[in-house]
């Protein structure tokens, strides 16, 4: 009766998860990564595989299992949210099944399962077309394995192997959805060595099969990694501290409550909360009663180390999104914690769960409210209304695949910020030719520019200028209508003057 009872709650939670995460799927525009992943999905997943095209940052796993969903369900960016939220609902009961893996009371694993069911940042990565929620759910199937191999959960040698094949076919799964699989696949290498090393060789030998089956996987697509560290790809850029240190604020409330355009002390009093109110009380709570699952901690902790070791000593590597995927072992420490914290200090426990609850729904209605993606729909609509058969040039290129998205009839060029570096003067946009083709357009043309590089965004100024002087603005839209929080993307109509 009482697993019959769980079940129904996990039900219910996991179907208030899928709700949350499939409202309104088209309420936001498009924005670039989104794009982009679209235009991946809808290649040929024969060359996907073989790295044609190729994505300079990730492997195709993800791309070519979008195809399948876009070809069974539709190309539009609604289906392609809606196969994030798929795989974001999923994670719901993966957490439940982690939870009762690490031995945690069905209280802990509901209450976890709520909290990914609510949880903002997985909310927000639902509703988009990109990885992270796969990631997330195949790394928590994983977590569930591993602990139940660490707690030795089967009772019988098929079980046990079982256990073992799943956290092999994970593993191998992962490493081709995110290259962040290489440091979690460390850390839990590392986690599984020490808590196996007292049960003997036996224990030991099936781990280092798992990882030799891991890595045989992934050598078919070695050829395209080297390729793709060639390219000198990075992440994280020099912000990556900045997203270490609101990391704990990140993980409960994501980037709509307050993130750094409202300032650098508004951003620290709230993550210093969400670490004092939260966090540490149920760390805390969780040590004293002996209840602390300790995947909870281990996989968070050593996947942080892990990124920062890497952006101090090699390349930035650290980045919020990123580090999502371990966000449902958060929600299952602070579980654990908080359900303790009941039989600890009862109004302690309350005072947690209302913060966390207070500043999750804050985020979530300030989530759905919208305004979080820089909108090209009314860019789209407003070159219909005026003149859709000129050519349009977006300057950085990035633009060019949400504006194709967006406005499909029109011709939409991309400016490459790299090889035709605007600064200074338009020298580059002269000696590639650009100028001269732009010059030759005696009809006009529009010119899309979107910011989106520390580099490039300091030229908005001496671009605008320079477009002033050089042509004619027949009609513009642009910051003064958008949004202040993307003042970085601007249209003009242009003709080149007479002379």
């Amino acid at each position: 009766m009482k697993t019959l009872r769980e079940l129904i709650l996990l039900v219910i939670v996991t179907l208030l998860g899928l709700g949350l995460r499939w409202v309104d799927l088209g309420g936001e525009s498009i924005w670039l990564d989104e794009a982009f992943s679209l235009d991946m999905g809808l290649k040929d997943p024969a060359g996907l595989i073989r790295g044609e095209p190729l994505d300079p940052g990730n492997p195709p796993g993800y791309y070519v299992l979008l195809h399948l969903w876009l070809n069974a369900f539709g190309s539009s960016v609604e289906s392609g949210r809606a196969f994030s939220g798929f795989f974001g609902t999923l994670c719901i009961p993966a957490t439940w099944l982690l939870a009762r893996a690490a031995g945690q009371s069905t209280a802990v694993a509901i209450l976890a399962a709520l909290l990914v069911a609510v949880s903002p940042p997985l909310i927000y990565l639902s509703r988009e077309v990109r990885v992270y929620t796969l990631f997330t759910l195949m790394i928590t199937l994983a977590a569930a394995a591993a602990e139940g191999i660490v707690h030795d959960r089967a009772r019988t040698p098929a079980g046990k192997a079982a256990l073992w094949i799943a956290f092999t076919i994970c593993g191998a799964t992962f490493s081709y959805l995110h290259y962040y699989s290489f440091l979690i696949l460390a850390v839990f290498g590392l986690y599984l060595f020490i808590r196996l090393l007292p049960r003997g060789i036996r224990s030991l030998v099936f781990l280092f099969l798992s990882y030799v089956l891991i890595v045989a996987a992934f050598l078919p697509w070695l050829p395209m990694f080297r390729e793709q560290i060639a390219l000198g790809t990075t992440r994280g850029g020099a912000t990556w501290i900045q997203h270490l240190i609101v990391l704990p604020l990140y993980s409960l409330a994501g980037t709509t409550l307050v993130w750094k355009e409202d300032g650098t002390s508004v951003v620290a009093g709230m993550t210093g909360l969400a670490m004092l109110v939260v966090y540490l009380p149920s760390l805390y709570w969780g040590a004293r009663r002996r209840t602390l699952p300790i995947v909870s901690l281990a996989l968070p902790m050593g996947l942080i180390a892990v990124a920062v070791f890497i952006s101090v000593s090699k390349s930035p590597m650290l980045q919020s999104r990123y580090l999502s995927p371990v966000f449902p072992c958060l929600m299952l420490l602070i579980a654990s914690g908080i359900v303790a914290g009941f039989s600890v200090w009862p109004r302690g426990a309350r005072v947690v769960s209302f913060t966390l609850a207070g500043l999750m729904l804050a985020s979530l209605s300030l989530l759905y409210k919208g305004g979080h993606k820089e909108d090209w729909r009314p860019i789209a609509g407003f070159i219909a209304k005026e003149e859709n058969t000129l050519p349009a040039y977006c300057y950085e290129d990035m633009g060019a695949l949400s504006l194709r998205y967006c406005a499909p009839w029109l011709n939409v060029k991309s400016i490459d910020p790299v090889r035709l570096h605007f600064s200074p003067a338009a020298e580059r946009w002269e000696k590639e030719g650009l100028l001269n083709e732009l010059d030759s357009s005696a009809a006009g043309f529009w010119m899309v520019i979107y910011l989106s590089l520390p580099e490039t965004m300091p030229e908005l100024p001496a671009i605008d200028a320079y477009l002033r002087d050089r042509y004619t603005v027949v009609s513009e839209y642009g910051a003064s209508i958008q949004s202040p929080k993307f003042p970085f993307l601007h249209l003009y109509r242009l003709q080149p003057k007479r002379p």
